[in-house]
Parts: C-alpha cells; structure tokens; sequence
C-alpha cells in the first residue's frame, strides 16, 4: 500500500501538466497549491515533486508549500490536501488514509527500534544557571529583560557558548538537543540548535487538566505563556504530530512580520485555531506582550482572539499583510 501511494501521488502530478525531469532527480512542473493558500497561480514550473526510495516530496518555491510522506508513516493532513489539488477522489483519499494508519501500526514496533529517539547532550562543562546565578549576572539580567529568572526554566551557561544562554530540550525524558540563545544583541546567530529527532519545545511543561494551549515560534515566547514553541516558521508533520498528542487545541499565534505570516499559513494547512491579538505598535511578539500587559492579559486576549473557521483565518491574514 505504501507503493501505492506514492504511485497515485506521482500518476496525479504527470498526468494534469506539463514536466519537465531535472539533473537531481526532481520533476518540476506547474505547482497545484498557490491558489489555495491566497497566491498567485503558478506559471512558472515552480513545483516540484521527488521520490527516493520509500519516500515522495512535494516543494513549491512560488508560495513555498512543501510536504511529504515515507513509508510506515500516516498521511499527514498537507499531504492530504496535496492529494486533493492534485485531483485524487476523496474515497481513494480515504482508501489510502486508513490503509497508511493500518500500515504504519504493523510498523509502529519496527520505527521505534530502527529510529529511536537521537540523544544528544550539553556541553560537557554546562552548568545549571539557577545554581549560583551570581557568578553569571550577564545572563541573569538578560532573563530579566525577557521577564524570566533563572528558576524559570532549567537555563545553562557553558564557556563553549559564549554570550549564550542555554535551553536544554527534553523528550520522553531524554535530552535530545538545546538551542543557545544570544545575550548579545551584536551576534546576528541569535539560536544556535543542535537537534536531530523532532521536537516541539514545552510539550512537557502541558498539564493534564488544560484544554487549549498557545503555539508560537520561539521558546522565550513559549515560556511565557506556558504554550508550545516550534522553533522556526514552519510546522512539520512530526511536530503537528507531538502537538496533537497533547491533547489539547492548539491555538497558533504568529509573530508581526513575515515569519509570522508563514506561521498562520502552516496554521490553516494543518486547520490549527489562528489567534489575531491587537497589540500597540512596537510590540511584535508574545514575549514582549507579556512584558508590557503582563502573562494573564496576554493569555486572555489571546484565547478572546481566536478564529477557527479556515476562511476567516485566510481573510483575516490578508488584512494582516496590509499592515505589515
């Protein structure tokens, strides 16, 4: 079944345009997903489609849509919306769904054992900032600067990362990588990462008894509002994966510039909530909210301006881009 998967996939794509075979092995051609994200339709050749082995990709460089599907995995939901522009019948749609999920649990034991979770520690002389904060009052007056104290969260220093503060990222209980965050506002890295399983920061920091949480792209956002940070403008389909094991609604906000905007879009391709909070001007993100109303307000405001109809999400994010 996996085969043929990927085999309608690939048939849907050769049969409605014109292709076009390049030296690295991807076959280009009219991309099928800017009209349905709010672009311009693609006349260019923009689109491309690979498969490598058990795997098939799909990237569009014109509204920069990608997503794919591997054998012994589900059907994530932009895959399923790939096969529908591509004009697959929504039965044959349903047919592989199911037979992906059956697939993937015969397999799930197989995964586990051949993909385990990457572990990969700390600097070796990483120490636990809470600690002995005096020793380090540069990196506890930048935690305060955000809103946080060094009892906030395990942050580490290291002499390995200088001028950086250390956030260390935990699965299932094990360290799986850490992002080093910038103190200094003249190193242009801001996040170094060093990550190689998929993660959504602050998946452990969930309670049992909440029913929403805030999806954001930055950790320091994250923590600020006890909700979930990406770590970057786009959502993978392991990380809507992790965010739906939550169990909660997740409630995306996205930062007040382009990133931000990618965010929203990811946002209406998985049918996440979008939030569009009104701030003054100069406050740019949820960290910097929290700052200036406070943590409370901010969770208020943003549960107050939430939209969940995928139209009103797409209109709404049009007038945005007209302020930005």
């Amino acid at each position: 079944m996996s085969n043929l998967i990927i085999d309608t996939t690939l048939n849907a794509w050769l049969s409605a345009r014109k292709t076009k075979r390049i030296n690295n092995g991807w076959i280009t051609g009219n991309a099928v997903c800017c009209t349905h994200r709010g672009e311009t339709s693609d006349r260019k050749g923009r689109g491309g489609m690979i498969v490598s082995g058990g795997t098939i990709s799909y990237h569009c460089f014109n509204c920069m849509f990608k997503t794919g599907y591997s054998s012994g995995r589900p059907l994530g939901l932009k895959f399923q919306k790939l096969l529908h522009w591509l004009g697959v019948d929504e039965k044959l749609i349903d047919t592989l769904r199911l037979e992906s999920l059956r697939y993937s649990a015969e397999e799930s034991q197989l995964i586990k054992e051949v993909a385990p979770l990457i572990e990969i520690p700390l600097p070796n002389d990483s120490q636990l900032l809470m600690d002995d904060p005096s020793k380090f009052p540069r990196y506890v007056k930048y935690l305060e600067s955000r809103g946080f104290t060094p009892r906030d969260y395990p942050f580490y220093v290291s002499s390995q990362m200088r001028n950086r503060i250390i956030l260390p990222f935990v699965r299932d209980g094990k360290l799986i990588g850490s992002t080093a965050r910038s103190i200094d506002p003249n190193i242009q890295l801001r996040y170094k990462r060093s990550l190689q399983s998929p993660y959504v920061f602050g998946c452990d920091l969930q309670k049992k008894n909440w029913t929403w949480t805030i999806v954001v792209e930055g950790e320091f956002d994250a923590l600020s509002v006890d909700g979930l940070g990406i770590g970057c403008n786009e959502i993978s389909d392991e990380q809507a994966e992790l965010i739906n094991n939550t169990g909660l609604t997740p409630i995306v906000v996205g930062d007040a510039d382009a990133g931000g905007q990618q965010l929203i879009q990811e946002a209406i391709d998985y049918g996440f909530p979008v939030s569009f909070p009104e701030w003054e001007p100069g406050v740019k993100d949820l960290n910097a909210a929290v700052l200036k109303y406070g943590k409370l307000a901010v969770i208020k405001h943003v549960w107050e301006s939430k939209e969940s109809n995928p139209l009103a999400i797409k209109i709404r994010k049009k007038l945005l881009q007209g302020k930005l």
